[in-house]
């Protein structure tokens, strides 16, 4: 996984601090002077410009794919519910084996509550817009 390398810079100004914060318990258990002990392991006491002046955005997209709709001839014959109004399946047909084609998706194969897109709609399942699926 590649990280940004400003990332790195954080981590290692971190252990940078960490570094010196024991350097300095050290010199003040043993009583010596905490600039000679830092000067004598040599950690540099600037710094780095660990972020840059520009801000980075990091965007994390959720990537959708979303699914193409089949050719008219090749769709699924089932009626979905459509948010009441009714409407065809967009799935492509099943296929088998042999090439013969179904009328229905793998969905719509063994269950139609909602009926088939060339019959009426059943009057239970869309009771309150029956006129708006044949506009």
């Amino acid at each position: 996984m590649n990280q940004p390398k400003y990332i790195f810079e954080i981590l290692q100004e971190e252990l940078r601090q960490t570094h010196i914060s024991l350097l300095k318990k050290i010199a003040k258990k043993y009583n010596i002077n905490e600039k000679e002990i830092l000067e004598f392991i040599d950690i540099p006491n600037e710094k780095n410009k660990i972020i840059p002046n520009s801000r980075i955005s990091i965007n994390v997209a959720k990537k959708v794919e979303t699914r193409k709709e089949a050719p008219n001839n090749m769709r699924c014959l089932a009626r979905i519910w459509g948010r009441g109004t009714g409407g065809q399946c967009t799935r492509k047909c099943l296929t088998d084996s042999n090439g013969a084609k179904s009328e229905y998706c793998l969905q719509h194969q063994n269950t139609r509550k909602h009926g088939r897109i060339d019959e009426p709609p059943p009057k239970d399942k869309f009771p309150q817009k029956p006129n708006s699926l044949y506009k």
